[in-house]
């Protein structure tokens, strides 16, 4: 069976970076070379970082990480009579600019007092290393209407994979490890601990 291919946020808003893509004719070096750069670091901060990947608890993610903090705060959750993400049921066959879409969040208040803006096409004004993420969560009052990720404003960093388990970067089915081994995965968390690179360099260095 052929590995996934995985899919970053797009490097600009005509093409997305395919890690298992070759080289093919007519592309720019030096966009090549800077996803071999990227590559190669992220391959890096996962070794740098392996075993210290820390397990939370669905309910824990939600009260801590889903709910704005202070006067922003709500434990009020919705209830619905319906299911909100029906339309993509069949995400494993989607691409994940499809699923981000379609991620109804903002549209049923399923994260009250908090939204979620999209910037998978452009990267902060200044950033030099021009990331961009799939989407956010942001506090009211600071959400971006200009598509971009605003890493100092973010809560919750949102990164769609699609291709079901085989892009999900961790792995939670032995008790006591949540490092994933296969090169898929791999390359899907050096992804992820790169942008909280990002937001702790945004919110904690500047």
């Amino acid at each position: 069976m052929d590995s996934p291919h995985i899919h970053s946020t797009p490097l600009n808003n005509k093409a997305s970076t395919n890690y298992s893509r070759s080289k093919e004719p007519g592309h720019s070096s030096l966009a090549n070379e800077f996803r071999v750069r990227v590559g190669q670091y992220r391959a890096a901060i996962v070794e740098d970082m392996a075993h210290k990947a820390v397990r939370l608890e669905i309910e824990e993610f939600v009260t801590h990480l889903l709910k704005a903090p202070g006067p922003f705060s709500s434990d009020t959750r919705p209830t619905l009579n319906f299911i909100p993400f029906e339309s993509i049921a069949n995400a494993a066959d989607m691409l994940e600019s499809e699923i981000s879409t379609l991620f109804v969040v903002n549209k049923h208040d399923l994260a009250p007092d908090l939204k979620m803006a999209l910037s998978e096409y452009c990267a902060d004004k200044g950033d030099s290393e021009n990331q961009k993420i799939d989407a956010a969560f942001f506090h009211p009052g600071f959400i971006p209407t200009d598509g971009r990720p605003h890493w100092g404003d973010q809560m919750v960093p949102v990164e769609f994979k699609a291709h079901g388990t085989a892009n999900d970067p961790y792995d939670d089915r032995q008790p006591t490890t949540v490092d994933a081994h296969a090169q898929t995965r791999k390359q899907v968390c050096g992804q992820i601990i790169h942008y909280a690179e990002k937001i702790f360099e945004y919110q904690l260095l500047n």
